[in-house]
């Protein structure tokens, strides 16, 4: 018996004004694909309303479903038929401060468009943590906005200059309404975004104590046609617990 919820390639906003839904990319379908014999829970950080949460129930994985915003949880635990629940676990709570779970119990997790919400001393603090609770072999599968999309294009050559002048995070915009082309995305965007890189996510697990496996720019098909920009929209970073 499946899931029915919905429909993956929509493109939905969340309901506490941080970003959208996005479908499925390339590395949210290997991140599901390495839970199938990861050592230990999956770990679903931003999980929303379920995109990536629904197929490792799908596949009896036991599942951690993490969201700032309790109404997501809600629909997805509503949304759940009895026989998937008992292996989903939801939890409320703020990437990384309310991360706290078992030394090395998690096998997989999945950071899908939440970095760019934090300061860079938090992706920091969340990657530590996340180091500890993660066992041996497993493996961190991350998604992120960049700055080359279409709604922030005009900010491209300051992001550029501070790359060249290595500022620490250089895709940190603190007025993205002064950069945003598209005024109707606004609504669903805060002011403030931590644009990152393939570069900029490699040091930081790195430093964590990861190894890295892939760290690159992620465009086409994986991207919503209103942020296509050259093909380098998101970025995509997959990392191995040493």
């Amino acid at each position: 018996m499946g899931i029915s919820i919905k429909s993956f390639n929509d493109l939905d906003d969340t309901v506490n004004n941080r970003g959208f839904v996005h479908p499925l990319s390339e590395i949210s379908l290997a991140f599901i694909e390495f839970a199938k014999n990861a050592p230990g829970s999956a770990l679903d950080i931003g999980a929303a309303t379920g995109v990536a949460t629904i197929p490792l129930l799908e596949n009896g994985i036991k599942t951690i479903a993490f969201d700032l915003e309790k109404q997501h949880l809600d629909i997805l635990y509503n949304s759940t038929p009895d026989p998937y629940k008992k292996n989903l676990h939801t939890m409320v709570g703020h990437y990384p401060m309310d991360i706290n779970l078992e030394k090395k119990s998690v096998g997989a997790v999945l950071i899908s468009q939440v970095l760019g919400f934090l300061s860079g001393d938090e992706i920091r603090e969340g990657f530590k943590k996340l180091n500890v609770c993660m066992n041996h072999g497993a493996k961190v599968f991350i998604i992120n906005y960049t700055p080359y999309m279409s709604i922030t294009a005009s900010f491209v050559p300051v992001y550029e200059k501070r790359r060249r002048t290595k500022e620490a995070w250089p895709g940190l915009v603190q007025n993205i309404s002064k950069y945003c082309t598209d005024k109707e995305l606004l609504h669903n965007l805060p002011n403030t975004l931590n644009l990152l890189d393939p570069m900029i996510l490699t040091r930081e697990l790195v430093n964590a104590g990861f190894s890295i496996e892939n760290s690159y720019f992620l465009g086409g098909m994986d991207v919503p046609e209103k942020f296509r920009l050259d093909g380098r929209e998101w970025v995509g970073a997959i990392a191995s617990k040493i």
